[in-house]
């Protein structure tokens, strides 16, 4: 019974009601067994929620080791970075193609603060990510590196619009108001007939 559920049988009980040593060690085992299955199903519990977290995430997430290989990379974060291989104890550069999060990853792992870095993913498509690096803290049992990516493409594209709208805004602006300027101040010395005056306001 006891190789059973040290081989993960944690439905197994020893059948034994002595009321001896031999019963009192029978409940113990009993009770170890009933303790570590209850412990198992918490943490396959807790798994689950965990990934369910970040299956439903807009971010993506990575997850890597103090030997900075891979431990987990969420849907989101692998559709970002086109990881459709697979991941688990492989270093970083081999999976992600990309020198800049290689640096800001190491920069992390060597730091207490936060690395943030804006960097342009070359995948299936062009994307700008906002990339937050963290390393865990040294009391971790494992210590490693968090990462979370957020897609600011669009917003980038936006700003970019904004920008180039401004500066043809103002381009197409500059021409007739430099006439206006200059036709005003013809007017405002008081020189000119009242044709000429007519003709610049006419302009104007």
């Amino acid at each position: 019974v006891v190789s059973d559920v040290a081989s993960g049988q944690l439905d197994r009980r020893l059948r034994w009601d002595t009321r001896d040593e031999r019963g009192d060690i029978a409940a113990s085992i009993n009770q170890m067994s009933l303790q570590m299955r209850n412990t198992m199903e918490d943490a396959l519990r807790g798994k689950a929620q965990l990934e369910a977290v970040l299956a439903s995430m807009v971010e993506g997430v990575l997850v890597i080791d103090r030997d900075r290989k891979l431990i987990l990379i969420n849907p989101r974060g692998r559709e970002m970075l086109s990881v459709w291989t697979d991941y688990e104890g492989r270093a970083v550069p081999e999976v992600i193609r990309s020198a800049e999060v290689d640096a800001a990853i190491q920069d992390a792992a060597s730091r207490n603060e936060v690395v943030v870095r804006e960097i342009e993913i070359y995948a299936e498509k062009t994307r700008m990510l906002l990339m937050h690096a963290s390393r865990f803290p040294d009391t971790e049992p494992r210590s490693g590196t968090v990462v979370v990516f957020h897609d600011v493409t669009e917003l980038r594209r936006v700003d970019d619009v904004r920008r180039d709208f401004i500066a043809n805004a103002s381009h197409e602006l500059r021409t007739p108001l430099t006439s206006i300027g200059g036709f005003a101040d013809t007017l405002a010395q008081g020189d000119s007939s009242p044709e000429d005056q007519a003709k610049y306001l006419d302009v104007i």
